[in-house]
């Protein structure tokens, strides 16, 4: 593979990756066998090849060439993820949800998705049913029902909250992000009232449902911004949040109250690299990984910030969990594997209102941006289609690196945007972990 190319899959391994470290995720996914078949367009047999090869290679480096070709093929008529290009992390997770409903729950609407052993809409989806209500008036527009995967939000509306009197938020104040969320998601999003009184309110949203991974997009207005808005972007983010804080209102308020959402995952991006940090959840340390390198940070997020501090790195994606998830219910999950033709598979029209989609604009360096188009574009190998899925394959309940703490070497450190380097280390990570050896914990 050459450098250039290198770099245009770097998004969508990290993001691959992301899923695999998504424990909710991971111990979902590896239930599921039963798909809807694309053949070459296929997300789900790629998924399948890639977390295979995460979990028993003993490669340093897996470049994710079936994920990357099958995604070329399926959004081919639209001209996004087309091979030699990349774009937006969060919209390239986005859209790697949507194709998992597709092959598993493809008789369903995105927007009314209700089968139990669908990953992203159990465990992803925000249902939300947005109306305007007239303070001077009364008057109250129709509902309008809506998913989404992904809570986008402009980072310089989330520092202007802060300049001009919003709390900072604090990694153990769950309720400052949340209400930091809200406001920069508020902002300047206004409707006239509908029975033209004249009067100018805002949009209420209530949360229908109980996701239990949130993810949150960052909007950047620069490919390129100074390190001072890089660390008042930081300076906003929690570590937690209640979902209640997020919209105007929830339906189950109990379980908003009782519920927090721990930050477990960032995706971030400098320099045509991206990389991701992580929460051990077992291990109780956050992990840094790129395409050759797998580092421990430290326990604590502002050994995150540090590091992000010293490489530049721009927050893209962060990923939101509550810790007691559970793997959905494949009892009524689909047993077989059924051929289809792409053309078959076209969802039924969203109802989401496009004036409202937070569509992400994070780097692309391959690119330039090009009006109002942000899709993720990206690079991958085949999925022939008389390809049967995996053999299911022994494997420890918790898989993300399960040794790591015993056998991170604590040498200096790469300096950042280096992903040349294969270290040693990682295979013998890989390997102690698909033979199932002990893991000697190390207490903080």
């Amino acid at each position: 593979m050459t450098k250039g190319k290198t770099h245009k899959a770097r998004a969508l391994f990290q993001i691959s990756k992301v899923l695999w470290h998504l424990d909710i995720f991971r111990r979902s996914f590896r239930d599921l066998m039963g798909h809807a078949c694309m053949a070459d367009s296929c997300i789900f047999c790629a998924l399948k090849e890639l977390f295979s090869q995460l979990q028993f290679s003993n490669e340093s480096a897996l470049p994710p060439d079936a994920l990357r070709k099958a995604l070329a093929e399926s959004f081919s008529d639209q001209q996004r993820f087309q091979l030699g290009f990349m774009d937006d992390a969060a919209e390239c997770f986005e859209n790697i949800l949507l194709r998992i409903h597709m092959h598993i729950a493809h008789e369903e609407s995105q927007d009314m998705c209700n089968a139990q052993h669908c990953i992203p809409h159990q465990k992803f989806a925000m249902t939300l049913v947005e109306q305007t209500v007239c303070g001077s008036c009364g008057a109250t527009s129709e509902p309008l029902s809506y998913t989404q995967m992904v809570h986008y939000v402009s980072t310089s509306t989330l520092v202007y909250q802060v300049r001009n009197g919003g709390a900072r938020a604090s990694p153990y104040n769950h309720t400052t992000f949340g209400q930091l969320l809200r406001k920069a998601g508020n902002m300047g999003d206004v409707r006239m009232c509908p029975s033209h009184c004249g009067a100018v309110i805002q949009i209420s949203r209530t949360l229908m449902n109980w996701p239990e991974i949130v993810s949150i997009g960052l909007v950047w207005n620069s490919e390129r911004p100074s390190l001072e808005h890089i660390m008042e972007v930081f300076s906003t983010i929690g570590t937690s949040m209640l979902l209640g804080d997020v919209f105007t209102s929830v339906t189950d308020k109990k379980w908003t109250e009782n519920c927090t959402h721990n930050l477990v995952g960032v995706v971030t991006y400098y320099g045509k690299h991206y990389s991701t940090f992580f929460f051990h959840t077992k291990l109780r340390v956050w992990i840094y990984f790129d395409d050759a390198t797998v580092r421990q940070v430290g326990p604590h997020w502002e050994q995150v910030v540090e590091k992000c501090r010293k490489g530049r790195y721009q927050p893209l994606l962060l990923l939101y969990a509550t810790p007691d998830g559970t793997p959905v219910n494949t009892d009524n999950a689909p047993k077989q594997v059924t051929q289809i033709c792409p053309q078959k598979t076209t969802p039924k029209t969203s109802t989401t209102p496009q004036n409202f989609l937070r569509r992400s604009v994070t780097p692309s360096p391959e690119k330039p941006i090009v009006g109002n188009t942000r899709r993720a574009i990206t690079p991958n190998p085949d999925c022939p289609l008389n390809q049967k899925p995996p053999l299911p394959k022994p494997c420890n309940e918790y898989q993300n690196l399960s040794v790591i703490q015993s056998n991170l070497h604590a040498g200096t450190d790469i300096p950042d945007g280096y992903v040349g380097r294969k270290e040693p280390y990682v295979r013998k990570l890989i390997w102690m972990q698909s033979t199932n050896r002990p893991l000697t914990f190390i207490g903080h």
